[in-house]
């Protein structure tokens, strides 16, 4: 298990990743037509993840419960890409006002400065979301 870098769990109707900071190697991660309506805290000990794909999950913003990204992961991952399309109750203002947001987005200019593109780097297009 520690040297696995791509899990793919799509399609699972799963509605936790418990356990998944155990898979400390992941790149990429494929968590996408499940039933999950928040990110656990331990998706922070991923600390080689640069992709994350949640399409098509219920991710919510809930009364006392805002943060379904865990601002630590915002802030001091190295996640390039995080595409939440398909999430229907989140929206690019939702998105914009998550803690740790800021860093991800200055995160991701840097990166589209080095002429990297596609995907969640395009200027059009913030994790697949409707504005």
């Amino acid at each position: 298990i520690s040297k696995l870098i791509t899990l793919e769990l799509s399609g699972n109707r799963l509605v936790s990743i418990e356990g998944i900071g155990n898979l400390v190697s992941l790149i990429d991660l494929y968590l996408d037509d499940n039933l999950l309506t928040e990110l656990p805290e331990e998706i922070c000990l991923l600390i080689k993840l640069r992709k994350l794909s949640v399409k098509r999950n219920r991710l919510v913003v809930a009364a006392g419960c805002p943060q379904f990204i865990p601002s630590l992961f915002l802030t001091d991952s190295l996640v390039e890409n995080i595409d939440l399309e398909g999430n229907t109750s989140l929206t690019k203002s939702i998105l914009l006002d998550l803690d740790g947001m800021d860093h991800f987005l200055e995160r991701r200019k840097a990166l589209k400065d080095k002429n990297m593109n596609g995907g969640a780097l395009q200027d059009y297009s913030l994790f697949g979301l409707p504005n």
